[in-house]
């Protein structure tokens, strides 16, 4: 991926001009659509359709590369919330993706003709392998001549007649860790 950016010299000035006059805060950018296009325009002309599409999957490295944009308008990646899935940064993000062609071909010219993404809530499903230390603690009744028979049949208990799942039991998690996690 190329490091230089597409951008006329005059094309950075007014941008810049404009960011640093208005103190641009992410809802100030949202509500500015000029702005808003110009910057998805500048990602559509400096990265190829497969490097923005390789940028689908990991935030932080999405955040990277297109920083090389953003920061030429006094932005960094913290500033348009890339971390987060409703983030400005991956607005513009998507926004790029969905409207490439149309972009590079021409047939977009301003803010009205893009398509923006809408925000949507997704439920993801998550499967998660967790290993815990835990006390069970649960009482059984035992016939017997004494207590020390009754404990003696509890640690001889081969059938599994004393085993806490066939009881009341109360549990106390002691320490837990997560061995894997599956998404979707």
């Amino acid at each position: 991926m190329s490091n230089k950016i597409l951008i006329s010299e005059s094309q950075f000035e007014r941008l810049s001009n404009r960011l640093l006059s208005e103190s641009m805060t992410t809802r100030q950018l949202k509500d500015n659509r000029s702005l808003f296009f110009k910057i998805v325009k500048m990602i559509v002309d400096n990265f190829d359709f497969e490097q923005l599409e390789g940028l689908e999957h990991d935030f932080d490295d999405r955040a990277d590369s297109l920083q090389t944009i953003t920061r030429l308008l006094g932005m960094d990646k913290y500033d348009l919330d890339f971390g987060e899935p409703e983030g400005l940064g991956n607005l513009l993000y998507h926004t790029a993706v969905d409207n490439y062609q149309d972009i590079k071909d021409g047939s977009i010219q301003d803010y009205d003709d893009l398509i923006v993404p809408a925000l949507i809530n997704r439920t993801i499903p998550i499967k998660t392998n967790v290993t815990k230390d835990v006390d069970i603690k649960h009482e059984v009744d035992i016939d017997s001549y004494s207590e020390s028979d009754a404990i003696n049949s509890i640690y001889r208990d081969d059938y599994g007649d004393y085993l806490y799942y066939n009881y009341q039991y109360e549990e106390d998690v002691n320490d837990e860790s997560i061995n894997d996690i599956e998404v979707g």
